[in-house]
């Protein structure tokens, strides 16, 4: 018959190993808890920074959406929507544009796209987009007079 083996551990020395993995597992978790904290400081200030972005943008985009191609305006609407040639409605006239505005820009699109009473198709600017062909719209709609 075999004699068994027994391995007698101290125990303190059990515990000094029990702190000593505690320790350890601490240390990890203070690491991880302060890259975390770096992390959700970066992402806040990433976070400012994409506000500050997303502002300049939209500025940008409601500057650009405020200001059409007047080069476009000049050598297409200005000819007849300047003076209300032929039943248009004059740029910045609130009034005259009412009830066109009233209709919607699906309706507004589609009298430029097909041409209304003295206004040819497409307005004389067949090289517009259609968002140019809005942008412009809302320019007339709004000027002041």
């Amino acid at each position: 018959m075999a004699a068994a083996k027994f391995i007698v551990i101290d125990y303190w020395e059990v515990t000094d190993m029990r702190n000593a993995i505690e320790a350890r597992i601490q240390t990890r978790i203070q690491a991880r808890a302060e890259t975390m904290a770096k992390a959700a400081e970066v992402a806040a200030k990433v976070a400012k920074v994409a506000k500050v972005v997303a502002a300049a943008l939209i500025a940008g985009a409601a500057a650009a959406q405020a200001e059409p191609d007047l080069e476009k305006y000049n050598k297409s609407c200005a000819i007849c929507h300047n003076q209300g040639v032929a039943g248009a409605p004059k740029t910045g006239d609130a009034a005259a544009w009412d009830s066109r505005t009233a209709k919607g820009m699906d309706v507004l699109m589609a009298s430029v796209k097909n041409g209304l009473n003295a206004m040819p198709p497409m307005g004389m600017c067949f090289d517009c987009s259609d968002e140019e062909y809005v942008a412009l719209i809302e320019y007339m709609v709004a000027a002041p007079e």
